[in-house]
């Protein structure tokens, strides 16, 4: 009779089937472990990336909005054109910087918003679900611009924000006020090397002279008017440059009260 716990002959050094069995498992389960750790970082990376595009489209879309203002009178009128391609190319830069490819659905989604679908280029390489199974995970952001309101420029965005306080209305004449130098026309300058009057003592002829001084006259005249168009000339161009320091002074408020922020896809 043998003692319980005594080898039997040949079993030294021997696995037992429930201890290969556990060691199997182990194995399975560490590298079911691994490649769902691997999945969950790559569904991550591709969160991350749709939330970059969303974010890069958003700021293009408020560039564009803001650099439109130009289209406002006095400086010219009509809705601003958004150039969508410039917005996809914004975030298809920062998605491909994050491991990922934008996907042709990303665009615009309403006035104020911009929505990107991303699928990473990094393959995930098993798994349950159907996201993973198609090897690429896929992942969606959207990021929405706020504009303070304008009022008196003739355009608006639509954009405003929900916050209060801060700076949340611009308004035309009170940016006027900030911006010195606004041009007056002023009164034209006499017309230079006009010659004097016709004097009547070289007319022996009455009518000559008359028709002489109303020669002269015709001569001043429209060297007047050629000064006073000159001065309104410069008086508009001048007007433009002021107009034009406006909106660049409108155009820094707006960005530096804009805000963008990541809402629900």
């Amino acid at each position: 009779m043998h003692r319980r716990g005594l080898l039997r002959r040949g079993e030294d050094g021997a696995l037992s089937p429930g201890f290969l069995l556990f060691i199997v498992a182990a194995a399975v389960g560490s590298l079911f472990l691994v490649q769902f750790a691997h999945a969950h970082v790559l569904r991550t990376e591709a969160h991350t990336a749709a939330d970059a595009a969303a974010l890069a489209g958003a700021r293009s879309l408020r560039d564009q909005m803001i650099a439109s203002l130009a289209m406002a009178p006095p400086l010219g009128g009509g809705m601003p054109v958004l150039d969508e391609a410039m917005m996809h190319a914004q975030a298809a830069s920062y998605a491909a910087r994050n491991d990922a490819v934008l996907l042709p659905s990303s665009g615009r989604a309403g006035m104020c918003r911009y929505r990107a679908e991303v699928r990473g280029t990094n393959n995930v390489m098993s798994g349950p679900s159907a996201e993973l199974q198609q090897g690429r995970p896929e992942a969606a952001a959207a990021a929405e611009v706020q504009l303070p309101q304008l009022t008196g420029f003739g355009l608006s965005f639509a954009c405003t924000p929900a916050f209060s306080g801060g700076l949340n209305i611009i308004d035309l004449d009170r940016v006027k006020d900030l911006v010195p130098g606004y041009p007056s026309l002023g009164s034209p300058e006499p017309p230079p090397d006009l010659e004097d009057p016709p004097d009547p003592a070289d007319y022996d002829d009455p009518a000559d002279y008359d028709q002489a001084y109303e020669e002269w006259q015709d001569a001043v005249e429209e060297a007047m008017e050629q000064q006073e168009q000159a001065a309104q000339q410069a008086y508009e161009a001048a007007r433009q440059i002021w107009y034009g320091k406006v909106v660049d002074h409108a155009r820094g408020l707006l960005t530096n009260g804009s805000e963008i922020r990541l809402v629900a896809p």
